[in-house]
């Protein structure tokens, strides 16, 4: 009584107290609920626009007065204009080293910007140096960053934007183009930072960035070659080839060789002054003038030597004066506004990327925190203003900031500066560059392209992660092969498919505890942790998952427990009834509970001495004196992806040679075994298993002769092409197979895609045998494609198809299937051949003005009442299944019957008429590998795979749960796709697992594959016999047949079961449900694919970071909000990364939202504490971010710990040296040393800002 009303009171700080009561499974399961999608966008946009009290970064909340209001005003004006904070304490000293930075940042910039206005294709005076610079001089917070244009953003709007309009022949609609793509793509930074989107920025990996910057850098490179050879004519094209094409043209024709020595000389003296900037420190400003320094001199000497009119290509005339206003000619309606859209957010994307990194790298050294949003909001104000003052995309350039931060700048009055030394530059010198060459313009931009490769990056990219390494090595050849579209669209597809392949490699370890201790670790990590005997400890999720994990342990006696689930998880597990079906005492909140709780075998218990240890006296222990720092830094090298990959290649084709009992004969027969499951279990097979698969294969047959001819005629086909599906892959299956109860044939939802498909290609009133030849084709790579999958062990492919998306598919397919089945059912003669609902409906609306027969209704709905009501009995009285099994028989027969009999084909009642009889023709000849429609054929035989598979695998598992046995999907994959080749063979079309039709098999008492070769051999008996017996059968009967399948494949129920467990989930079933609907089949798979890795992809961008606190007197951590008992410890912030994949999308939110807390007002941390335990995998944009989170963190005097990194997590921040950075002592096996550590370090405010 005393423990059921423990569990009955609710948990409080007053009631529980863990010391007392150490069953803390209580506290997982009556935790409260977690923030869902929609709490978290609210709160997002809250933050966007929530009041702050003025003087810093934390920001309101709690324990502060609400400001007044023009407190308030001037909050939000200091927000939007940080000029008004920092203006007060601005001297005259400030102001000094403002002007020499400004001025030397002019000295660079004016000829810079001259040259990047030529790579944009805009004439010279479009150089972007006044406008942009003066709008963030008042609006942004870096102190050092120099904004104006830059080579790879001029790049990426000349190559974008020629594609639209050639400047060379609409020289006024271009530059009106230019214009309008940097309104909206100020637009678009405006909008990511006041929403706070920066995660959007962040899709541009660091990898990614590397190889397109090195990529857009030879590109802009070879672009040169033009002015430097003073090249006439010149492609358009940005791509490597083009270029050399273009240029050993181009040397054909006469050309001048004094271009090429003024543009050489002067690049050699750029980069000689250069070198003594960075050898000479107090010299850096010589590096800085150097460029405008060669602009005069070759003027001079261009003017004095008339060196024009030999040859050498000058500017000639630039336009003087203020900008000009532009806003007439932004076009935001027309033709282009779609193309200046899509042009427009990637420039602003990559834009803010520049600056971004460019800005934070600075602010870094000098030691304060850049904001992000507020960054994107300042540059997308400079832009909209730039646009409409006759600019183009400025950003942030990295080596004008280095001349900006060397030459002393305090504050963004330096860009003020430079903005009106350029402006008084356009008043009066404008004239005076009329003889500049333009070789001197392409020597200034070559000599600012070094920068942008970064080879030691590259370098340090493949030693860390090779898959970063092949993201950046696609953004740079699909830059220097393709173009600039190509290397981003490459980059992105990369890093997304890297998102995707880290959520289908899931990672789940073996645990064993270390002795002596408490803790768990993963044993092939730690090899000195030692398994407990008899018990296996592993970790993973999915709700469908656990329920099958659940179900194969429960019918092997064996015990599930799970331990340490998250806020999510449990919230989910308890709405999905897991929890129930595990039970509520099997819930635990560590590993250790868990094992104590597990049952042993009679002596052994993890905390026993020596009868324990017995079982594992052979595996390492802990040495003596061996820190546990020590055992996490000197683990072994983590097995790579390659090793993963070709790990299931050899796991598929292994030889175990080195059992000596493992013979070549006894390696055959397994071999044998495993691809024909019939050598293995017929040895023990009886005349009792005999009768009882006979009764089930007979009434299989009964059902399935039907179905089978009303799912041929859904497939397009004639009847007899049902029947041989249901002859050939059973017999098949039958000696391959590994499941004893499912039944083989084909099924709605597979004939229904064949059929939408292909007659795509081909109309099958129109050309029958070309149809069929296309039918045959599609169902033999269907069958090459699941004989693959298995074989190389791709059944994860299987898995793209998430629960809800089918669920989804198949309500909407099953809404459709109905629909196509009015045809016969009203007796129609003509109908659409599209699938989608509105069509359908008019053509039914049509056609029954038209003059139709009732007859056909009245048969089809008679004898679907009574298969409807057959069903009902067989399922009120288990005895009678055999009556729901034999109702389609029953009703082709008493309908053919009574057509024969009343005549009532001559009164307009539509019949099947002739049936071809015989077995199964072969088709061999049929199938078409090499003609034009083999591309289509194998984009559908892909699609009716997975489906095929989907399907079969699901029943399949579904059953043998039943039964208390474990169904092997690779071996099914290679026994499905051997039955569809063979049936591609045989006249046959896709067949697969039916679940109406397994499901008889298994209530008339199958036990064997012996059932499908019952059901085939009667098949077969039909085919010869009774086909002709099958002229008179009413086509509606058979859309009854179709229609009484359907309701099983709408599952109302489980859909009320997503929204109710995963409001995403839910939008995915949703998505496939409306695309079959009123699309298409393939619109319908398409939608689902898209949502569902959309899914992935923002459950990777909202990476959460949670506050840990201890639980009174144990060594636990725990979420404070999901565990509100819990304690946070006073100067140590300890926080737990919740993401298995710390990664380019997500990585930047993690590092703001801790340093969010670092810098909150309210509380002093001396200490942060970051428990990786849940990050599996990072990239190197994940290290990039961890490093500068370090780096701010000394800055502030803040000591950085690291506590359970994963086996990845460890070896890359090895490779990568932020190991030596933080501190090997500072990196822990557990939060509890972490924390003790940091309580301990006194030293904590004594770092120093490197």
């Amino acid at each position: 009584m005393e423990d059921t009303a423990a569990v009955e009171t609710p948990v409080t700080v007053s009631t529980f107290d863990v010391s007392r009561h150490p069953d803390t499974a209580r506290l997982v399961l009556s935790s409260p609920k977690p923030p869902g999608v929609r709490e978290e966008f609210v709160g997002v946009v809250r933050k966007a626009f929530r009041p702050r009290a003025s003087g810093g970064g934390g920001g309101g909340g709690e324990g502060r007065t609400p400001p007044a209001r023009w407190g308030w005003v001037l909050t939000a004006l200091q927000t939007v204009f940080p000029v008004l904070q920092w203006g007060r304490t601005y001297n005259l000293k400030l102001f000094r080293s403002d002007v020499m930075a400004g001025l030397t940042l002019a000295s660079l910039g004016i000829p810079q910007s001259i040259g990047y206005a030529n790579l944009a294709k805009l004439d010279p005076q479009y150089d972007t140096s006044v406008v942009p610079p003066l709008i963030y001089a008042v609006m942004g917070t870096s102190r050092e960053i120099a904004i104006g244009p830059v080579a790879v953003v001029s790049l990426l709007l000349s190559s974008m934007i020629s594609k639209i309009v050639d400047p060379a022949v609409d020289p006024v609609t271009y530059r009106a183009l230019v214009f309008t793509v940097t309104f909206l793509a100020g637009v678009f930074q405006v909008s990511f930072g006041l929403f706070r989107l920066g995660f959007l920025v962040d899709f541009l990996s660091h990898a990614a960035i590397v190889g397109f910057m090195a990529g857009a850098a030879i590109v802009i490179g070879l672009q040169q070659l033009k002015g430097l050879l003073g090249l006439s004519h010149f492609t358009n094209s940005t791509d490597v080839v083009s270029v050399i094409k273009a240029v050993c043209s181009a040397l054909r024709d006469p050309w001048h060789p004094g271009n090429f020595l003024i543009g050489c000389s002067f690049l050699i003296f750029i980069l000689a002054t250069r070198f003594i900037g960075r050898r000479y420190k107090k010299l850096f400003w010589l590096s800085a003038i150097s460029p405008l320094l060669s602009v005069i001199l070759s003027t001079a000497a261009v003017f004095a030597t008339r060196a024009d009119k030999h040859g050498v290509k000058i500017i000639q005339r630039v336009h003087a004066g203020l900008n000009p206003s532009s806003a007439s000619q932004l076009r935001l309606s027309g033709p282009y506004t779609v193309d200046c859209a899509k042009t427009a957010i990637i420039c602003a994307i990559i834009a803010l990327t520049e600056a971004i990194a460019v800005g934070r790298s600075f602010a870094s050294i000098r030691g304060y925190k850049l904001d992000g949003n507020k960054e994107m909001i300042a540059m997308g104000c400079s832009n909209v203003a730039g646009s409409l003052s006759s600019c183009y995309v400025a950003t942030g350039s990295f080596s004008r900031t280095a001349v900006n931060f060397s030459a002393g700048a305090r504050s963004t009055v330096s860009n003020i500066v430079m903005s009106i030394t350029v402006f008084i530059a356009l008043e009066l010198l404008m004239k005076s560059l009329y003889y500049t060459p333009i070789a001197v313009l392409a020597s200034i931009i070559l000599s600012a392209l070094p920068g942008l490769i970064d080879i030691k990056e590259a370098l340090s990219i493949w030693k860390v992660d090779k898959m970063d390494f092949l993201t950046c090595l696609g953004a740079f050849v699909g830059v220097l092969f393709g173009s600039v579209e190509i290397g981003l669209a490459a980059a992105l597809a990369i890093s997304f498919a890297k998102i995707i392949i880290q959520s289908i490699r899931p990672q789940v370890e073996v645990l064993g505890r270390l002795q002596g201790t408490n803790i768990f670790c993963s044993v092939r990590q730690y090899p000195v942790a030692c398994r407990i005997p008899n018990v296996v400890n592993i970790d993973t999720s999915g709700i469908s998952a656990l329920e099958e994990i659940h179900k194969e342990l429960a019918s092997l006696s064996i015990q599930m427990a799970i331990a340490g689930p998250g806020w999510q998880a449990i919230q989910k597990m308890k709405l999905a009834g897991v929890v129930d079906q595990v039970g509520g005492d099997w819930i635990f909140l560590t590993v250790g509970e868990a094992v104590e709780a597990c049952p042993f075998p009679q002596g052994v218990h993890p905390n026993t001495s020596e009868p324990a240890m017995e079982p594992m006296a052979s595996e390492p222990s802990v040495p003596k004196g061996t820190a546990f720092a020590d055992l996490l830094l000197q683990g072994p090298e983590p097995p790579s992806l390659w090793n993963d990959l070709t790990g299931m290649f050899r796991k598929a084709f292994r030889w175990r040679g080195a059992d000596k009992r493992f013979t070549l004969s006894v390696y055959a027969m397994s071999v044998l075994q495993g691809i024909f499951p019939i050598l293995d279990w017929w040895k023990t097979y009886n005349l009792k298993f005999f009768q009882s698969d006979l009764m089930a294969g007979l009434t299989l047959a009964s059902l399935s002769i039907p179905q089978s001819i009303g799912y041929a005629t859904l497939a397009k086909l004639d009847p007899q092409y049902g029947l041989y599906t249901s002859v050939v892959p059973p017999l098949v299956y039958a000696v391959t197979g590994s499941s004893r109860e499912i039944a083989i044939g084909p099924v709605a939802i597979v004939s229904l895609l064949l059929s939408s498909m292909i007659q795509k290609i081909v109309d099958p009133s129109v050309d029958p045998a070309f149809y069929r030849k296309m039918v045959f084709t599609v169902t033999f790579l269907t069958g090459v494609f699941q004989f693959a999958f298995g074989l190389f062990r791709l059944g994860f492919l299987v898995d793209f198809l998430s629960h809800a998306a089918i669920v989804g598919f198949m309500g909407g397919a099953a809404i459709v299937i109905g629909l196509q089945q009015l045809k016969g059912l009203l007796g129609l003669s003509h109908f659409t051949n599209r699938t989608d609902v509105v069509s359908v409906s008019k053509a039914v609306w049509v056609s029954v003005h038209e003059t139709w027969h009732p007859e056909n209704v009245f048969i089809g709905c008679s004898f679907f009442m009574f298969i409807l009501a057959m069903r009902f009995i067989g399922r009120k009285y288990k005895k009678l299944f055999w009556v729901s099994a034999i109702a389609p028989v029953l009703s082709v027969a008493l309908s053919t019957l009574f057509v024969y009999a009343t005549r009532a084909d001559k009164h307009g009642v539509k019949i099947i008429q002739k049936v071809n009889s015989g077995i199964n023709a072969s088709s061999v000849e049929q199938i078409d590998l090499k003609g034009g429609y083999a591309a289509e054929c194998a984009k559908i035989a892909l699609v009716c795979a997975v489906i095929a598979l989907t399907e079969a695998v699901a029943v399949g598992r579904s059953f043998s749960a039943i039964n208390g046995y474990r169904l092997d999907g690779n071996k099914e994959m290679v026994a499905m796709g051997f039955m569809n080749i063979a049936g591609s063979l045989s006249s046959c079309y896709v067949a697969t697992g039916s679940f109406s039709r397994t499901a008889v098999n298994f209530a008339a008492g199958c036990k064997t594959t012996v059932s499908n070769i019952i059901m085939a051999a009667t098949v077969m008996v039909a085919l010869e016999l009774l086909t002709k017996l099958l002229y008179y059968t009413p086509v509606s009967i058979l859309a009854s047949i179709i229609l009484s399948a359907l309701p099983g494949l709408i599952n109302v129920q489980e859909v009320c079961f997503l929204w109710k467990v995963d409001k995403m989930d839910f939008l995915t079933c949703m998505g496939s449900f409306l695309g079959v609907l009123f699309g298409s089949v393939e619109i319908g798979l398409s939608v689902a694919l898209v949502v569902s890795f959309a899914k992935i992809i923002i459950q990777s961008i909202r990476a959460q970071v949670e506050i840990l606190g201890r639980l009174q007197g144990t060594e636990i951590f725990c979420n404070v909000k999901q565990y509100p008992l819990v304690h946070e410890t006073p100067t140590v912030l300890t926080v737990r990364i919740e993401t298995s994949f710390l990664c380019f999308v997500n990585a930047s939110s993690v590092k703001e939202k801790i340093m969010g807390w670092v810098t909150n007002e309210r509380e002093v941390f001396r200490s942060v504490v970051l428990d990786m335990s849940n990050v599996v995998n990072m990239d190197t944009s994940g290290l990039a971010a961890l490093e500068e989170l370090h780096k701010e963190m000394v800055c502030l005097g803040i000591q950085m710990a690291i506590a359970r990194p994963g086996w990845q997590v460890i070896h890359k921040m090895k490779q990568a040296r932020l190991v030596d950075g933080v501190g090997a002592g500072w990196f822990f096996l557990t939060v509890g040393e972490a924390v003790e550590a940091c309580l301990g370090n006194k030293a904590g405010n004594a770092l120093e800002c490197c």
